[in-house]
């Protein structure tokens, strides 16, 4: 039986990076069994002639190949198999070589030093008077060489010796020592004299790893055609939520360090605390989380910026991070430029029978929906979302049926309610149309969607906010300037942000331009009529320029088991 096929399956396994090396122990039966065994590390790292390949299977004419990345010398090489297997048995033979010479100087310094000791023995008396009579060691050291012929090596080993294990040396075992390392010491030269050896020993050491380590195939090897596994099918499939905060850093956490709370829970420490109830002025924060998703890992997020483009990242390429941790900005996961920031961000639905539509509205008032479809295939580098005038910026998207409605408020207190269905469907790389006309100096500060009752939450710069039920906005055509939805003042400031809300126990966080933060329940701003002012809902420094947004809390805590 050849060499290339005494090894065949388990050099194939180690030619496919599946080798793992070892010591094994020496045979005792085998007095060459530490030599065979023992495969030095030092030599497997001096040999560079083999590396750890990564393999990857094409498809070259129909048929499908089987190639192996490797450094071959230092040089990266695609390789096939026959190749790769060439390639480890010379590594083989090059470590098996390296050893050998290694091993026969070790022999042979050995041998060396057992000849000066029996020189010693045959004079013993003489050797240890000249010991004891010399002023120090350098002396002695000369006069064993003078006396007894001694070399420098066998000298400095005789003098490493005590007087009294001098004197305990027994003479049979010294020559029996000295006759075993000279067997090695042929044997080791004939290794290096032969080829056939060589090889016999890599045949020898593939036969002892396959007894050791060899299992039975856990695979099973098919005639059908091979399945392309994504890297989903790799991936657990975990309830996860993800989490995106202000100034951009994202991180994922399992669901089940969460759990559902009652109103009044107290929650568990998160990232940073954020604003209770009892302080109407809110807290001031570093950051706080202005996004939270509740999804799985095997789904898509779609990330888009204010600049009009839409990236998109697996949710498990989020990097899963404790509840206290701030995450990883979300510019070392998506390339963002430096002056993009992310404006909105949801999961891409998985059918059109979730949602058939994504819609947008930019600051100047534009609207557009392009067909779900359109965001199937988004590339790492991100795909154009909307064209924008200069001056825009897309600030709102959401995911509709094609059949909902849509309120837009602008900064000056306008509001307009139309149905979906008067804004046609678009490619990604258009504009959009008018969803709204602005005034002179008035800009978009809100857009939601509708389905069923609800309320209109606005809230103002100053930190004035209200209620107002949708029923109270009339329908309208697309492109109108709409109805007022709150009489903005000097004393209240323009329309900062604009929610549709429908369960009064829906917590949100309110947040000023300075870093101020005020979580606070929705039932507990006024529910008033259109054309007010509001109340106070966030007090304010006088030095702070305003309220600038307002973010969902979600519907699930960070608990700590207490309620």
């Amino acid at each position: 039986m050849t060499l290339a096929r005494r090894i065949g399956g388990w050099a194939a396994s180690a030619a496919l990076g599946m080798w793992a090396p070892g010591v094994l122990a020496a045979d005792a039966a085998d007095p060459h069994a530490h030599h065979r065994h023992n495969m030095a590390p030092e030599a497997a790292r001096t040999s560079a002639a083999y590396t750890v390949p990564d393999v990857e299977l094409v498809r070259d004419d129909g048929k499908t190949v089987l190639l192996s990345q490797e450094l071959n010398d230092g040089r990266p090489v695609v390789l096939s198999l026959k190749q790769a297997l060439q390639l480890f048995v010379e590594h083989r033979r090059d470590v098996i070589l390296r050893r050998t010479k290694f091993d026969l100087e070790k022999a042979q310094e050995r041998a060396h030093i057992l000849e000066g000791l029996k020189i010693c023995l045959d004079h013993l008396d003489e050797v240890i008077k000249t010991i004891r009579a010399a002023a120090d060691t350098e002396t002695a050291a000369n006069q064993l060489q003078t006396k007894f012929g001694l070399s420098e090596r066998q000298s400095r080993a005789v003098l490493a010796l005590t007087l009294g294990r001098l004197t305990r040396l027994e003479r049979h075992k010294v020559d029996e020592e000295y006759e075993e390392v000279i067997k090695t010491i042929a044997y080791l030269e004939s290794i290096l004299a032969s080829d056939r050896k060589v090889r016999q020993l890599i045949q020898d050491e593939m036969d002892e790893l396959s007894k050791k380590y060899g299992d039975d195939r856990r695979t099973e090897i098919s005639e059908q055609e091979a399945t392309e596994l994504s890297a989903e099918d790799l991936v657990h499939k975990e309830d996860v939520v993800v989490t995106l905060t202000h100034r951009g850093y994202v991180k994922r956490q399992p669901q089940r360090v969460f759990r559902a709370q009652k109103r009044g829970g107290v929650g568990l420490k998160g990232a940073r605390p954020t604003a209770g109830g009892e302080a109407p002025s809110g807290t001031r924060e570093e950051d706080y989380a202005e996004h939270l998703l509740t999804t799985h890992t095997h789904a898509s997020i779609l990330f888009f910026t204010q600049s009009g483009r839409v990236f998109q990242l697996r949710v498990h390429e989020v990097p899963e991070r404790e509840r206290q941790a701030k995450g990883v900005p979300i510019n070392n996961l998506l390339e963002i430029e430096g002056s993009e920031r992310v404006t909105a961000v949801f999961i891409r639905p998985e059918s059109e029978t979730e949602a058939h539509y994504m819609l947008m509205v930019t600051k100047n008032g534009y609207i557009k929906k392009t067909a779900l479809r359109e965001y199937a295939n988004v590339r790492r580098n991100g795909l154009i979302a909307i064209n924008l005038q200069e001056g825009d910026e897309l600030d709102w998207v959401t995911p509709t049926s094609g059949k909902d409605e849509i309120i837009i408020a602008t900064a000056l207190g306008k509001a307009i309610r139309f149905g979906e269905s008067e804004v046609r469907a678009m490619g990604r790389d258009t504009q959009g149309v008018i969803g709204i006309k602005l005034g002179k100096g008035d800009t978009v500060a809100g857009m939601g969607t509708v389905t069923g009752e609800g309320d209109v939450l606005v809230v103002t710069e100053r930190g004035y906010g209200k209620r107002t039920p949708v029923a109270e906005y009339p329908m309208h055509h697309r492109a109108g300037q709409g109805v007022f939805t709150l009489k903005v003042t000097d004393r209240v400031g323009k329309l900062a942000a604009m929610r549709v809300v429908h369960d009064p126990e829906e917590e949100v966080l309110i947040i000023s331009a300075s870093g101020m933060v005020l979580r606070t329940a929705v039932g507990a701003i006024s529910q008033i009529g259109r054309q007010t002012q509001g109340v106070i809902v966030m007090r304010l420094a006088a030095e702070d320029p305003g309220v600038v947004a307002i973010a969902p809390v979600g519907a699930i805590e960070e608990g700590d088991g207490k309620e």
